[in-house]
């Protein structure tokens, strides 16, 4: 299936001496020692989107099973949409001689052609990611450090003095929230492998405005989309103590930017992208995946600005994140350093 800037994965089967360790030891449902004959060979495009792409019953089975009272399986928590932005630059041809923001606003146009392949269905679940390791830095006294990557200019003030004002007295609440966090991880699956295993299933799953904004995203309709999006992400900012509330807030304003970004409104979807990142660290952690999504986004945002040094900085910290909890050979690690070397290209 075409993804964004240029990328194309490709679903293969390949065989039980190829599968990940972890893949062939796990125990069948009904109590044997083999796998579940259902559950299809792990490939790159599971490795890329979650090993969820490869058994979207199982999926969607967790939320009917319930908490397991098995401590080594992850534990379901809430479903949410998932819009996938740019991702990764598309460098193009060497003749083409594109300028950084035709290269991006390419990439972007080519996703309004079929909307639909950015939306995927999420869902939370209690686990930690493994320490990637080699890129973790520390001051002297062994505290690590992270930060969204503005540049200290005048208009990166206006975009953090804007993200303040926005985030407003919750901001308060996230950070005592954000001391008690639980280590939570999040898997995906595209919509239409959802839709085509489960029809009808998003009616109970999503709320009415989640499933108004999906509906409006896959006819283009953005103006439609938004609305709906910013009404669930200022109750979830409102009330983050409800439910997943504070999680969730940073994945909606994150695809509150992404659809700004198909709607042309490129200064906004980056002040987006920043809060975004900012809420998500708050609630996740400062090195959890979900933050890479949203500073991989900024720094795609600053080369289309033609700003080099500032997408390098926010790319490098991305790229710390996804080893530190995904690993060195982990495919996102590959698409942020694709971006990077468009940078130096």
């Amino acid at each position: 299936t075409p993804r964004s800037g240029g990328i194309t994965t490709t679903t293969t089967t390949t065989s039980a001496a190829t599968q990940p360790q972890a893949a062939t030891a796990r125990a069948s449902p009904t109590g044997g020692s083999g796998r579940s004959p259902s559950r299809n060979n792990i490939s790159l495009f599971a490795t890329l989107f979650g090993e969820c792409l490869c058994d979207a019953n199982s999926f969607r089975g967790a939320f009917a099973r319930g908490p397991s009272s098995d401590s080594d399986v992850s534990r379901p928590r809430s479903l949410y949409v998932e819009l996938d932005g740019v991702e990764c630059i598309n460098l193009g041809s060497v003749e083409a001689e594109q300028t950084p923001p035709q290269r991006v606003r390419e990439t972007i146009n080519q996703l309004c052609t079929d909307p639909t392949r950015l939306i995927s269905i999420g869902h939370l679940v209690d686990g930690t990611y493994h320490d990637g390791g080699a890129e973790s830095s520390s001051d002297a006294d062994g505290k690590k450090h992270h930060h969204v990557g503005f540049a200290d200019d005048q208009t990166d003030q206006s975009h953090t003095q804007t993200q303040t004002q926005t985030t407003g007295e919750s901001q308060d609440q996230y950070d005592r929230l954000s001391s008690s966090a639980i280590r939570v991880k999040t898997q995906m699956i595209p919509l239409e492998i959802y839709e085509s295993n489960h029809p009808g299933d998003l009616n109970s799953m999503l709320s009415r405005r989640e499933r108004a904004a999906v509906r409006h995203i896959r006819a283009g309709e953005y103006r439609e989309a938004l609305r709906q999006l910013e009404v669930v992400a200022d109750d979830q900012k409102r009330r983050p103590n409800r439910a997943d509330n504070k999680f969730l807030a940073g994945m909606t304003l994150h695809n509150i930017a992404v659809v700004h970004l198909l709607d042309g409104n490129d200064d906004e979807a980056l002040r987006l992208f920043g809060e975004a990142a900012e809420l998500k660290k708050a609630a996740f952690g400062p090195e959890h995946p979900a933050v890479a999504e949203s500073l991989d986004e900024i720094g795609i945002q600053y080369f289309a600005r033609e700003r080099p040094d500032d997408a390098l900085r926010v790319f490098t910290e991305a790229r710390k994140i996804r080893i530190n909890s995904l690993g060195q050979d982990h495919p996102k690690v590959a698409l942020v350093l694709s971006n990077m070397g468009c940078v130096y290209f």
